[in-house]
């Protein structure tokens, strides 16, 4: 689909007739997906969508509506809670946000490492947590 890393442009930004070649896909990702839509009204078929291009992820959510996406790019690549907030339907739904390397290596941020040293992991990935769906819950206020 659309990733979060730079160089995704070089391919799926790539002009196929009218369209950028990720559009295509998320049109055929629709239409592969609209006879597996359950009773909440999403289908069992998704797609990878980068945060960290918002602009292409709000185009990619109206074509595929009914579609959950997985949405890297939270945290360490640079996408914010506002950034995958064009992610969910207005029910907000849709999303599952993945933040793997802002967690996983919070400890090497953390300002309890030079007091605590290596025993400060646990609290530092527990305050990446919370403080990331923190942030993710303030953008489901409008909701």
């Amino acid at each position: 689909m659309k990733t979060s890393n730079p160089a995704s442009g070089e391919f799926q930004d790539l002009i196929c007739g009218e369209k950028k070649l990720y559009e295509i896909i998320a049109e055929k990702t629709h239409a592969w997906g609209k006879d597996f839509v359950g009773k909440k009204g999403y289908s069992a078929i998704g797609a990878v969508v980068g945060a960290t291009f918002p602009h292409e992820t709000s185009a990619l959510r109206k074509i595929m509506p009914k579609a959950y996406f997985l949405v890297p790019g939270y945290g360490a690549q640079g996408a914010s809670a506002k950034d995958i907030e064009c992610c969910f339907n207005s029910d907000g739904l849709g999303a599952i946000i993945n933040a793997s390397r802002s967690i996983l290596y919070a400890y090497n941020v953390s300002p309890w490492k030079e007091k605590y040293g290596i025993r400060a992991w646990k609290e530092a990935t527990q305050k990446a947590v919370i403080t990331m769906n923190e942030e993710i819950r303030k953008i489901f206020k409008s909701y």
